[in-house]
């Protein structure tokens, strides 16, 4: 079982979002089938704008955002384990994807990423 920690939207709000206005979940994905891959997030954004594109969604739903994620199962040929891409998965842990919609990192991107002060 993979369990994924998810933000959703709790409460509509205007700029960025107040601590009150969003939910963290952990919910248990089902099992992945084959052509799809199990994906964990690397690296997310909250960007300035999420305020605006959240009033298109409902209350509980899962906050949307692209982030850098790493294939951590595969079982699509296309995606071995490992791959780094680009996900709209949203803000959370893990997903699952068939894979249409991802995005390949060229082979020589970081593994792990730091930030210099």
């Amino acid at each position: 079982m993979v369990y994924a920690k998810s933000r959703t939207l709790k409460k509509h709000f205007e700029g960025s979002a107040p601590r009150g206005n969003l939910e963290l979940k952990t919910v248990e994905l089902p099992p992945f089938n084959n052509g799809e891959v199990l994906l964990q997030a690397l690296l997310l954004a909250g960007d300035p704008y999420l305020g605006v594109a959240a009033k298109r969604l409902k209350e509980g739903d899962a906050m949307m955002r692209q982030q850098v994620v790493r294939t951590v199962e595969s079982k699509n040929s296309a995606f071995p384990t490992g791959t780094m891409v680009v996900a709209s998965s949203g803000w959370t842990t893990h997903s699952i994807s068939d894979g249409k919609d991802l995005e390949k990192l060229p082979a020589e991107w970081p593994d792990i990423l730091t930030t210099k002060q």
